[in-house]
């Protein structure tokens, strides 16, 4: 059992080197010499596998260099009866350090010196060299499973000066360790005092650490051991997962505060802010100057919970930091647009302020799953399997966004991984997605109208809900403004298994009344124009053959705009013309504006505003613009964004059942939520600090 106290040293301060070569009574004066000091020159590797299996069940595995030795050591909990199976059971109520002083630890070591000879290469350890170190059958058998896997995750290299001393009764050896510890993230000094007990009572130990901290006030316990320390240098105080909207938003708000020292970002394609750059077709618009909250939607509707969230600071924190970066804005209808009316420049922007700072970005990492942990020491939080590394955070931020519009990077780890830790998923449909129907007919592709479509359940149900603005008319249905934003109600009525119908007013301006008038002054203006003309004047000449089609289902075989006869080169027009009559007087269906009844002109008005369109799906996540549904509202705090299952994991923009109309309303919403999320995960680690201040102050 290694029973051993460690010193460290104050900020500012550092371990003199010839501390131990001194009289030990200048250090206590009590303290006997009993050896003189050798000096050792050590290299350290610590091994374990990518899911830090050894660490999380408590366990440390070492193999170092000392002078000429190769030594492997295994340190575990104390007592020894704590294997890991039992571990994985009762890891929330084991405790590493059980002393009322905390700076000693009290630990089972298994050690085995592997072979002498100049220092070589680190590598693994064997099956045979574990046999060396006479574990526990149990315990042994575990470790040789996972030998296939272990990895280097992090090294020691430094200089040691140990010396043997008497105190009372006690045999204690002293050891100054000066160096450097190094792990996957970074590099941190190794400058510390360890007190072994070699024999005597470990009480007798505490007292003597307690007499040195207070005739040495620039001395504090040490509280972490070197392999706890690799383990927080191979983590991030914060990880953000996703670098689209609400990641980098949720990165430039960590950057205000300096306390939040390391700050690693993943993004699964080759560059951040990959999606951002199509926004707004091409010119982000990253806004919108209306931002009343009925323009946000929930699958599962929950009372103030939006209100809570989107705060009238919540929604103008993005704008600040927009200011900090120098990014002008400009407005057009309501509309909030880079000056420049380009999504690049946001991009560069936020690209160039995250150079050279103190996040650590990493492009073309997957995250395959997201797991709790809890080390060997003092380190816990989140472990990240990647695609690339495995990750270790105190925090996590998940801003990985939905399925749309993901071209060549489709991901659901995101949902595979919340759901794995207790979370719910509502079901998802794309959202802000063109519509399919069958009842547009292919001469409609292309053809715009500005209008109001309305959204309805079935023929005979009441309005559900209303747009206003660009209907766009495609091979296979609808597009448009209009139509995407009402595509979440559309969505939401295929996933109940009823069918959604959308009736399109094409001419909202108008009563129609005014409407029969303007046919009636035709017909007797000119009698015998095609009836396909009737609305010529108010509406395209292919629109107005569609409002007469849906109008007298009877003729609608055989209407076909004159438009859409082939196209003629401008020599053969002029040729061509001489020999038609004017297109107005070519009727398809054989009927003229003469020989339409007045009944037929009502319908044919009326119908002008109820163009009637059944939905039959949409274009898929491929297509949209978001993701509708995802993890429900009431199962993520409002105040942080702080998941009620899973303690300092972090749920924000797309991945939550929330989702905007167009007009900047979901950017908006993942700009504000990644600067929710960011403070509130900076606001823990500022807490956890302040608490183990505390400790220490108590200490």
């Amino acid at each position: 059992m290694e029973r051993e106290v460690k010193l460290a040293a104050a900020p500012g301060y550092s371990f003199p080197t010839d501390l131990l070569y001194e009289d030990l009574t200048c250090l206590h004066n009590q303290l006997k010499e009993l050896t003189t000091a050798e000096k050792l020159r050590i290299r350290a590797g610590y091994w374990d596998t990518p899911s830090l299996a050894v660490a999380q069940a408590g366990y440390s595995l070492r193999s170092r260099f000392m002078n000429d030795e190769l030594v492997l050591t295994l340190k575990g909990p104390a007592p020894e009866a704590q294997l890991p199976e039992a571990v994985a059971e009762e890891l929330s109520n084991r405790a590493v350090v059980t002393s009322s002083f905390s700076g000693l630890w009290l630990r089972q070591e298994y050690e085995a010196v592997l072979s002498t000879g100049s220092a070589g290469e680190l590598v693994p350890p064997t099956e045979a060299e574990l046999a060396l170190l006479a574990l526990p059958a149990r315990l042994e058998r575990w470790l040789n499973q996972l030998l296939p896997d272990l990895a280097l995750h992090g090294q020691a290299d430094f200089t040691r000066l140990v010396r043997l001393a008497a105190y009372e009764d006690l045999q204690v050896e002293l050891a100054l360790d000066k160096g450097q510890l190094l792990g996957l993230w970074g590099a941190e000094q190794i400058d510390e005092l360890e007190l072994e007990l070699k024999n005597g009572p470990a009480d007798k130990l505490n007292r003597l650490a307690a007499d040195l901290l207070r005739t040495h006030p620039e001395w504090r316990p040490g509280t972490k051991s070197k392999a706890g320390r690799i383990a927080e240098l191979n983590s991030s105080d914060v990880l953000i997962i996703g670098g689209g909207a609400a990641g980098l938003m949720a990165a430039q708000e960590l950057l205000q505060d300096t306390a939040v020292s390391r700050i690693v970002l993943l993004e699964k394609t080759p560059c951040i802010a990959h999606k951002l750059l199509a926004t707004g077709n091409g010119r982000a618009n990253l806004s919108n100057r209306d931002l009343s909250l009925c323009h946000y939607h929930q699958v599962e509707p929950l009372p103030d919970w939006l209100e809570t969230v989107l705060t009238p600071d919540h929604l103008h924190r993005p704008f600040e930091i927009f200011d900090r970066l120098g990014l002008a804005l400009r407005a057009e209808d309501g509309r909030l647009y880079p000056y420049s009316m380009k999504s690049q420049t946001v991009s560069r922007l936020l690209q160039e302020s995250l150079l050279n700072s103190r996040i650590k970005v990493v492009t073309g990492e997957r995250v395959q799953g997201l797991l709790p942990y809890r080390g060997n020491a003092d380190s816990h939080g989140w472990l990240v399997n990647g695609s690339q590394a495995t990750y270790l955070a105190r925090q996590v931020i998940w801003a990985s966004g939905g399925q749309s519009g993901a071209g060549s990077y489709p991901d659901t780890a995101a949902y595979t991984s919340l759901t794995a830790l207790g979370h719910h998923l509502t079901p998802l449909w794309p959202g802000l997605t063109p519509l399919c129907s069958p009842d547009v007919p292919e001469y409609m592709a292309g053809e715009r109208v500005r209008g109001t479509l309305t959204l309805s359940a079935c023929q005979s149900a009441s309005p559900l809900r209303q747009s206003e603005g660009e209907v766009l008319f495609t091979a296979y249905g609808l597009s448009g403004i209009c139509t995407m934003d009402l595509s979440f109600y559309c969505g939401k009525l295929l996933q109940e298994q009823r069918q959604p119908l959308l009736r399109l007013n094409v001419c909202p301006e108008y009563t129609e009344a005014q409407l029969y008038d303007h046919i009636c002054q035709r017909r007797q203006r000119l009698p015998q124009a095609a009836a396909e003309t009737a609305l010529w004047g108010l509406l395209s000449e292919k629109l107005a053959v569609l409002v007469l089609s849906q109008a007298l289902p009877e003729l609608a075989q055989k209407l076909s705009p004159a438009a859409n006869s082939p196209k003629l080169t401008h020599k053969s027009r002029r040729i061509k013309a001489k020999k038609t009559r004017r297109p107005e007087l070519i009727s398809r269906c054989g009927l003229t504006l003469q020989d339409l009844s007045r009944r037929q002109i009502q319908q044919i008005a009326r119908q002008a505003f109820s163009l009637t369109f059944s939905i039959s799906g949409d274009r898929g996540f491929e297509q949209s613009q978001i993701t509708c549904g995802g993890i429900p509202s009431t199962e993520v705090k409002p105040q942080t964004l702080e998941s009620v299952l899973a303690p300092h994991c972090y749920i924000t923009g797309e991945l939550l059942d929330i989702s905007g109309d167009t007009g900047g309303y979901n950017l908006q919403m993942a700009f504000s939520t990644g600067c929710l999320a960011a403070a509130a995960a900076r606001a823990a680690l500022r807490a956890r600090a302040n608490e183990d201040k505390h400790e220490h102050d108590q200490t």
